[in-house]
């Protein structure tokens, strides 16, 4: 019963989807939003940057060790896969630990 539903639609004009003017519609979306996020982020840094160049400090408390910490983590995570995958870091890790 749920198939004669969803299946029996004349000319397929229900279930066919309009490519012709959705695609190029998210694709100006998705071009026109990140444009937005990097003139945005490129506005931020340059503003501390020339804060930096003026001030010689920056207009908020940065926290070297939590980004340090974070930036650390990410690569852990992004890189363990990679090295246990090698068989040249596991021998490595064989000569290291007994």
């Amino acid at each position: 019963m749920a198939s004669r539903i969803y299946h029996d639609r004349p000319n397929c004009r229900a279930c066919c989807a309009d490519k012709q003017g959705v695609q190029p519609t998210l694709l100006l979306l998705t071009l026109v939003a990140s444009l937005g996020l990097s003139l945005a982020i490129a506005r931020i840094f340059l503003e501390c940057v020339f804060h930096l160049m003026a001030h010689r400090g920056l207009p908020f408390v940065f926290y070297w060790r939590r980004v340090a910490f974070a930036t650390v983590l990410f690569w852990m995570w992004y890189l363990t896969p990679a090295i246990a995958e090698s068989h040249a870091a596991t021998r490595v890790m064989r000569l290291l630990l007994p």
